[in-house]
């Protein structure tokens, strides 16, 4: 890979446990509080044996360091070379190793013996799971779908050999081709954006302090701020990001028409990179001038709700505050009003604006087909059966609005054979004809590639930091294969597997197999050693992050058209209350199993403005019906001023019916005490002679059982999608009232 200095990484890897121990233990050694699990064991230390590797739980990935007592991961930290968390480290990523541990994970492979979603499962091998999916797969060959949650290893290239006509993917990795990627309004996919070097960012349905999957953005933005950077957002939710920013609250579905309303005046006073626009946007600017002509400060203030005098100053800090900023979620309509603004502003590529796309990819991307959401919309028809749908850590029966897909996957004249792998069994899972279980990032192979918005490339070496049982446990663990009763090598709880694993052994189970690695390991060690020569792999583990030196330029944007998405006329919305739906600081919905992905939004609440609950007789803590045209739910109304009063605001991640007993928000069962390490553990006195016996005793409580587990936003939404093909997410229309 060009530009990639071999003998600097090799140094520099060289150092990278000794280093990541020392400052572990003098940063232990200067705190004055005890670790958080100090009641885990007696000679338990934070700097014990660590081991560097990537969090999976959102797309940030950032880099951990995982650390270690005996056979068990007991803490993670952040690692502090890595480029996107820099050291921080969130909540998530705590519960990830709690995921691990979870006494309800499923680490079996089974195949269903009742009626699909009965619950009745019949324990099987690795054998013979894998031999009924290539037979499923070979009959299937080229009308099967493959729903991924993330980007996976070798997917891309199996692609043609395992016959996928479809590949869906929840979170595709930025800087790629397809739905979500803003090529449409960039001329190329969007990587990210320069936001600590901004002085002016400007916020339209984006609260980046208030998400779950932006944490780089959201470090950028703080950053930004120390250094004299203004934050203004127009959105109908203030947040947490509100409270660091000049908020705007706008009227439920209408930033689009305040960004336009921005760049039509910018366009009026001749505040714009002339030079650059040409460069990014094919539309003269005269005739964007001229489609922009309802946009007046009035016409956005009658719409929106802002000031017409207040917009006017807003459109003079977004041309004096230089480098200029906007930012936009991908699936609204205002994401092509930001691009405007962006391109008027002239930052793209730009320090303090957007960055658009680098290559060459070290691997081979992943090009999905069409959205998850996209796909279901043509299949809900149902005119033509599924043979067989694999859900990879995916879960469709949950995310899809509405229940169409859950519908659809509960019977079988529609979705033939389900094929399920995930940790837990999730709604989806419980439906499947085949589970298999998936091994956690802490515990398999994985290299993922990145590029910082400033154009430097680096590699983050997702590895294996579990380490296997100890020789009595494994022997008498019935389930111990032969071969793994001596071996020193990390290996995932039970029999759970890696999907490039799974992957590996059907292309290699097919009579025209060509693929010569018998392991993910085996591959990476290869490409890796082709790269940069032998020992590689090796530094990489040592350190678990290498960022390049050098920049890569960015990819040459196509200049694009923006007229055909201008509305012709500004619209104020309807006068009755709108639906937002906010993520709230939890876990992403596939992980809902764990108790500390809840630690701090446990509650279903719906968040209603004052004035909204006295023209409706709510009070706090009443029960609220919410009832749209897909359905209606119950909340309880919790009255805050940070919201628009025309919005009703519901948090996502709730309402499981399936993937365990927190997610459920039930009381948990007890558990294998080998499986869970949220567990208090104690040396109980058993005879005279002073021999003891380790009790296991049960963990704390679920503090929010009584609470229950609310109800899905997501059941209120109808499956609308934008251009692009993807789910709007927007301001729904619902009527509101007390239960």
């Amino acid at each position: 890979m060009s530009g990639w200095d071999r003998r600097t990484f090799l140094a520099t890897g060289a150092f990278g446990t000794a280093g990541l121990a020392l400052d572990n233990k003098r940063a232990l050694l200067g705190s004055a509080q005890k670790p958080w699990n100090a009641g885990a064991g007696r000679t338990l230390r934070k700097f014990r044996d660590p081991a560097p590797t990537v969090c999976r739980m959102c797309p940030a990935h950032c880099g951990v360091v995982a650390f270690r007592d005996g056979d068990r991961v007991v803490h993670v930290q952040g690692n502090p070379g890595a480029p996107t968390n820099q050291g921080g480290i969130c909540v998530r990523a705590l519960a990830g190793l709690e995921r691990v541990y979870d006494a309800e994970r499923q680490l079996h492979p089974l195949r269903r013996a009742g009626p699909r979603g009965s619950g009745e499962w019949t324990r099987i091998s690795w054998e013979d799971a894998l031999a009924e999916l290539g037979r499923r797969l070979e009959g299937a060959r080229g009308r099967s779908v493959l729903h991924l949650g993330e980007d996976e290893l070798l997917v891309e290239d199996f692609r043609d050999e395992l016959g996928w006509k479809e590949v869906l993917v929840d979170r595709p990795l930025p800087g790629r081709s397809g739905p979500g990627s803003g090529e449409s309004w960039y001329g190329a996919p969007v990587l990210g954006a320069f936001a600590a070097q901004a002085r002016g960012i400007f916020l339209f349905g984006l609260r980046p302090l208030d998400g779950r999957f932006l944490v780089p953005l959201a470090r950028d933005v703080v950053r930004a701020r120390e250094h004299g950077g203004s934050l203004y957002l127009f959105d109908s939710m203030g947040g947490s990001t509100g409270s660091l920013a000049e908020w705007h609250p706008v009227a439920p579905g209408t930033e689009a028409v305040v960004a336009y309303g921005l760049a039509r005046l910018l366009l009026s006073w001749g505040a714009y990179d002339a030079a650059r626009l040409r460069q990014g946007v094919a539309d003269a600017p005269e005739a964007l001038r001229a489609a922009l002509e309802a946009y007046t400060p009035e016409a956005v203030q009658e719409a929106a709700g802002v000031p017409a005098a207040a917009l006017v100053n807003l459109a003079r800090a977004f041309s004096e505050r230089k480098p200029a900023l906007a930012l936009a979620p991908h699936a609204s309509p205002a994401a092509p009003a930001v691009a405007l603004l962006n391109h008027l502003a002239g930052t793209v590529n730009q320090p303090g604006g957007v960055a658009t796309a680098r290559r060459p990819f070290f691997l081979k991307a992943l090009r999905p087909s069409a959205t998850p959401e996209a796909w279901w919309h043509r299949a809900a028809s149902g005119a033509e059966a599924v043979p067989l749908y694999w859900a990879v850590e995916a879960n469709p029966a949950y995310d899809v609005p509405g229940v169409a897909a859950a519908e659809a996957l509960a019977d079988p004249s529609r979705v033939a054979f389900l094929v399920a792998m995930d940790t837990h069994l999730t709604e989806t899972a419980s439906l499947a004809d085949l589970f298999l279980p998936r091994a956690t990032h802490f515990e398999c192979w994985d290299l993922l590639e990145g590029c910082l918005p400033d154009g430097r490339p680096y590699l983050s070496l997702q590895q294996p930091v579990t380490r296997p049982a100890s020789e009595p446990d494994k022997l008498r663990n019935p389930d111990t294969a032969h071969l793994d009763l001596f071996s020193p090598a990390p290996r995932a709880l039970g029999q759970s597997r890696s999907m490039p694993d799974v992957l590996i052994a059907l292309a290699r189970a097919r009579p025209e197999a060509t693929f010569a690695f018998p392991t993910t390991r085996d591959y990476l060690f290869e490409v890796l050693r082709k790269s940069w020569g032998p020992g590689s792999l090796e530094a990489l583990a040592r350190r678990g992050i290498w960022v390049s030196g050098e920049t890569r330029p960015p990819v040459a944007p196509q200049p694009v058209s923006l007229l055909s998405a201008i509305p012709a006329a500004v619209a104020p919305p309807p006068d009755s209350m709108f639906l937002l739906r906010y993520d709230p600081a939890t876990l992403p919905r596939t992980y809902a199993n764990t108790r500390w992905g809840r630690e701090i939004a446990h509650r279903f609440e719906a968040l209603l403005h004052p004035q909204a609950a006295r023209h409706r007789g709510i009070r706090n803590g009443d029960t609220l019906s919410i009832r749209s045209s897909q359905g209606t739910v119950t909340a309880t109304a919790r009255i805050i001023q940070g919201i628009h009063p025309r919005v009703v605001a519901l948090p996502d991640g709730f309402g499981h019916r399936a993937g365990g007993s927190v997610a459920r928000a039930m009381p948990r069962p007890p558990g294998s005490p080998e499986k869970t390490y949220l567990v208090r553990r104690r040396d109980v006195l058993t005879n005279p002679l002073g021999l003891s016996a380790r009790e296991v005793e049960p963990g704390e409580p679920i503090w929010w059982s009584k609470a229950g587990p609310g109800a899905s936003a997501n059941s209120l939404f109808p499956l609308r999608l934008d251009g692009g093909g993807l789910q709007e997410w927007g301001a729904l229309p619902v009527e509101v009232r007390r239960a």
